[in-house]
Parts: C-alpha cells; structure tokens; sequence
C-alpha cells in the first residue's frame, strides 16, 4: 500500500507534563511503557542492552547485556513477551518480558530499526526507509507494507497508540503520527527544545503512555519526557 504525503504537514501541538532522569549514556533504540514497568533498548556493538526499570520511579530491575557482535535496536511488547529487533544481524530475539530470558530467536530479512505492536496478532518494523513492515510475530513472516510517496522519510523508532503509529524521523528531531489503517501522514511533533544533556543526540524512543500521552527521550538524553499530545489530529479526520 502506497500513502500519500502532502506538501505541508500539521503540526502536532504537544505539551510537557512530566520530565524524568534518564541515563545519558543510553544510544536509546526503543522505549516501552507496561503498566508499572518502563522497557528500554540501547543500541551499540558492546553496549546494547535491554533494560527494565520500575515506572515511574525509574529505578532499575534488571537488565541483559547483549554479545559485542549484535547491535540492539526497537523493541515490542506482545503476550509477555519482549520482541528485540537486531540492525544488520538478521535476528529477532525473544524475552520472557517478566525475567527477560531469552526465548527464541526468530530470522529477520532485512534491518532492523523501529518495532512495535500493533494489536495482538501484528508487529510493524521500521528498516530506516519510508516503508514500515507488517510481522506475524511467531515466524515473523512479513505480511504486507506500508510505504510513503516521500522517499525522504527515515522512520526509525515506533509506538502505536489508538490507531495511530508514531514514528520518529531519523536523523531529525521530528517524531511522525501516522494513521495505522490508512498510512497517511496525520501530522508531526517537533520535538528539538526537549534535547537534554551535553551528549544529546536525536530525539529516539517513543511509547504509548495512556490516551493522549506519549513518553519521549533520545539517543544520549539526560531526561525522557511525558507529553500530552491530545491536542494533535484524530484518526476520525482522516
């Protein structure tokens, strides 16, 4: 499916309701909000790691160091089970989301950048392109695509929120709303005024954080963000 992207895209008024430390060390890949429980993934070869903090104190559970040949990327949450997608390695590893033991690992054709769940029967993956990619999660077996006009886009992290998929735009600060049924384009936030810490990098990681809430940080931030985004477009717009 081909979506259309319009010249001048909306953009998504957002207000900060909760600011929290975050590690500056972290090259943030993904980010995931269950409940009492805040999920991160942080990328590099000999340092990517899946962390488990307890939410919202942001103290640390626990956490898995992964091989020096493997670079961590986005992560998802579907039936206990924590879904980690590798960059070039062609691996999806599985974790038992309460010990974060590792399950199984499943074959992935192509990168792996981006990863969330959709509903309970569907992951979406982005490879840094303006495609994002549909998974059946047991075999990971892709099952159709959703692709901008644009070329230009570079989705990187995902969240999905209320039918609409969040995907941040890489090497930007520019984090793109999009409707999951139809794949347009509903509007952006530009979140550059958030950066935070003297390493700060760009914005990366989002995950749902209740209706009309989203959590947000970047690669080498010192604080990830609470937002309100219930000021942005609807999917009933569309």
């Amino acid at each position: 499916m081909m979506a259309s992207v319009s010249a001048a895209i909306p953009t998504c008024p957002f207000r900060v309701l909760e600011t929290f430390s975050h590690d500056e060390n972290n090259f943030t890949q993904g980010l995931i909000l269950d409940d009492h429980v805040l999920y991160e993934s942080v990328g590099g070869y000999g340092s990517s790691r899946l962390i488990k903090y307890q939410w919202p104190s942001m103290r640390l559970d626990r956490q898995v160091s992964l091989p020096k040949t493997i670079f961590a990327e986005g992560i998802a949450l579907l039936n206990n089970q924590l879904y980690q997608l590798t960059w070039r390695e062609g691996e999806v590893i599985v974790y038992d989301a309460q010990d974060l033991q590792v399950q199984s690992i499943r074959p992935l054709r192509g990168q792996g950048w981006g990863l969330a769940a959709v509903d309970h029967q569907t992951l979406i993956r982005s490879d840094g392109t303006h495609c994002l990619y549909m998974h059946e999660p047991k075999t990971f077996r892709q099952k159709k695509s959703i692709c901008q006009s644009n070329s230009r886009f570079r989705f990187n992290a995902l969240a999905y929120q209320d039918g609409v998929i969040y995907a941040n735009h890489y090497p930007t600060d520019d984090l793109y709303r999009i409707d999951q049924r139809t794949g347009k384009i509903l509007d952006v936030l530009n979140l550059t005024s958030l950066r935070s810490g003297a390493r700060a990098q760009v914005t990366n990681g989002v995950a749902a954080a209740g209706p009309g809430m989203i959590l947000v940080t970047g690669k080498h931030w010192s604080k990830l963000y609470r937002l309100d985004v219930s000021a942005c477009r609807s999917v009933a717009s569309h």
